[in-house]
């Protein structure tokens, strides 16, 4: 992960989704990066670089648990909670 001055994603977004205790927001995009904003504050806390696009994102209702699929086929899995 890391943090970046540049918030905006650059091109389309796929994805945005809020985390079951309401405190963060995330967004993935065509840009390769998956980016977790604070809901009160609207800032980015931490931004994940990827090798792909980002192409669909799903949050699982009972844990907080999101996994994110590639255009390159990759799937990667982060907990909400602990941001890893």
């Amino acid at each position: 992960p890391t943090n970046s001055s540049n918030n905006a994603h650059q091109g389309s977004i796929i994805g945005v989704l809020i985390d079951n205790l309401n405190k963060h927001v995330v967004s993935g995009g065509f840009d390769s990066f998956l980016r977790v904003w604070d809901l009160k504050t609207l800032k980015m806390e931490v931004e994940f670089p990827f090798p792909s696009a980002v192409s669909k994102m799903v949050k699982s209702k009972e844990a907080n648990l999101l996994a994110v699929a590639l255009d390159n086929f990759e799937v990667h899995l982060f907990d909400l909670n602990t941001l890893k």
